[in-house]
């Protein structure tokens, strides 16, 4: 009778807890800020930056080990056919990505697992 007990407990902790994870990602709205984290690879694969020649011809230096620790806030939050939500990004202190960019994209489901964008508490 106790083992069922403590089996039944178990089961009821580990639905909750997958519940609350996956509105948490779900409930993105504008406004949220974020972190922008190290990129999982060599560059970053659900953020999205212009190519380095177009920072260039816009004046910018493309410098990505400065945009790790950047707070960024959402400023708009769409989901496509596939159900994937895309999130576009500002920075908060109102400076330009690279001296150059104003907004960045980003997949926020991918971001979140590579831990390229962490949510600020």
């Amino acid at each position: 009778m106790k083992n069922i007990i403590i089996i039944a407990l178990f089961i009821t902790c580990t639905v909750y807890g997958q519940q609350d994870n996956t509105t948490s990602q779900n409930s993105v709205k504008v406004g949220d800020i974020f972190i922008i984290g190290a990129p999982s690879s060599s560059n970053y694969q659900s953020v999205f930056f212009p190519k380095n020649n177009f920072i260039i011809k816009k004046g910018g230096i493309p410098n990505y080990k400065r945009i790790r620790g950047t707070y960024v806030v959402t400023t708009s939050v769409t989901k496509d056919q596939e159900g994937s939500t895309k999130i576009s990004l500002k920075r908060k202190d109102g400076k330009k990505f690279f001296n150059s960019i104003t907004q960045i994209q980003a997949h926020l489901e991918n971001a979140l697992v590579q831990n390229e964008l962490k949510l600020a508490r």
